[in-house]
């Protein structure tokens, strides 16, 4: 198989980096849920609940930017180094680059996973 690696690493970058940019739109949704019930709600001590959630939120927002971030960088390192030959020592260096990221993207999942869940029980529970 003579498939290009950096072809290989930018494929799997744009697919990781599309997954990223949907846990934002569902984080931002989240985040304007949790304004809402601030702003219709009168219970005591509300805006201090909401709080709890919105900081889970903005730890696994921040999380997600700096994936982003290394996402965006692998993929301007594959499109520069697409039309060059690759030597072993880069291209085991980029394999080694491209498992950390899976790993990171694999636990900002799980994270934002039991972030939203958290999250949606709380503003349905809230919103009755």
């Amino acid at each position: 198989m003579d498939a290009n690696p950096s072809s290989f690493y930018d494929d799997e970058l744009r697919k990781m980096k599309q997954i990223v940019m949907t846990h934002f739109e569902e984080l931002n949704s989240l985040e304007n849920k949790l304004a809402a019930i601030i702003k219709r709600n009168s219970i005591v001590d509300i805006a201090a609940k909401v709080e709890v959630y919105q900081l889970m939120v903005d730890k696994i927002t921040s999380r997600l930017r700096e994936l982003n971030a290394r996402i965006n960088e692998m993929i301007v390192q594959s499109g520069s180094s697409a039309d060059k030959s690759i030597e072993n020592t880069e291209n085991n260096n980029n394999e080694q680059l491209m498992k950390d990221i899976h790993l990171e993207l694999g636990y900002s999942e799980k994270e934002f996973d039991d972030v939203s869940y958290y999250c949606k029980n709380f503003i349905e529970e809230t919103l009755k």
